[in-house]
């Protein structure tokens, strides 16, 4: 796994060197995620600003001294943390993400669109970024392996060869669904404000109740 993902970061890396307004992403830190329980990966919409930077890095590191970081990151702490600590039932650590934010070094993190975005949601260009980045959004979910992925308000501009093969999410119904042994789950974006976070962290637990993951 860690050769195929070292693969998909060289072909990221040259759309960088090409494209300036490109912005890496992926594992946040490989040898944690290939060995992390169950693998989780989170596609999102695109980072804020343009590149060239590595959204890795940021959070690795950055992420800990950025005074806004809880209106995304603090669900995603929360969910990640709890998903990989067997689905546990919300309360003290809860409280304080910052406290357990280390386990975003654990997970994975892509974007639809790679080239940046602004505040406000530019819908036309993050479906024209799906069109275009498709196949390389694909390499990457092939690469990383993960067996939870989840779609932060992503469902509805998924590359078309991935969305075709998840049909079953487009029943509003339901909420997740099975590609081989790796579990989809339709989310809203971490940064809304629909559901508190500790509604969007049962939401997440309770498609995953019954599934059981190698340990």
């Amino acid at each position: 796994m860690k050769n195929d993902i070292s693969k998909v970061d060289a072909l990221l890396l040259e759309n960088q060197r090409r494209d300036q307004s490109f912005v890496l992403d992926g594992a946040v830190d490989v040898e944690r995620y290939v060995n992390a329980k169950p693998r989780i990966l989170w596609i999102l919409r695109e980072p804020n600003g343009g590149g060239p930077w590595d959204l890795r890095e940021y959070f690795r590191s950055t992420l800990f001294t950025y005074n806004r970081w809880q209106s995304t990151a603090g669900v995603m702490i929360r969910v990640s943390h709890g998903l990989i600590n067997g689905r546990k039932a919300w309360g003290v650590w809860a409280n304080d993400a910052r406290a357990i934010a280390d386990c975003l070094r654990d997970v994975a993190i892509i974007n639809v669109n790679k080239r940046g975005g602004d505040s406000r949601v530019n819908w036309g260009q993050l479906y024209q970024a799906s069109l275009d980045l498709g196949e390389l959004l694909c390499q990457q979910v092939d690469a990383l392996c993960p067996q939870i992925v989840i779609l932060g308000g992503t469902w509805e501009i998924l590359p078309n060869q991935l969305k075709t093969q998840l049909n079953d999410l487009d029943n509003s119904d339901v909420n997740w669904a099975t590609l081989g042994d790796t579990v989809y789950v339709r989310a809203y974006h971490p940064n809304q404000m629909r559901i508190s976070h500790e509604e969007y962290y049962k939401r997440n637990c309770d498609c995953l109740a019954d599934i059981r993951f190698p340990r």
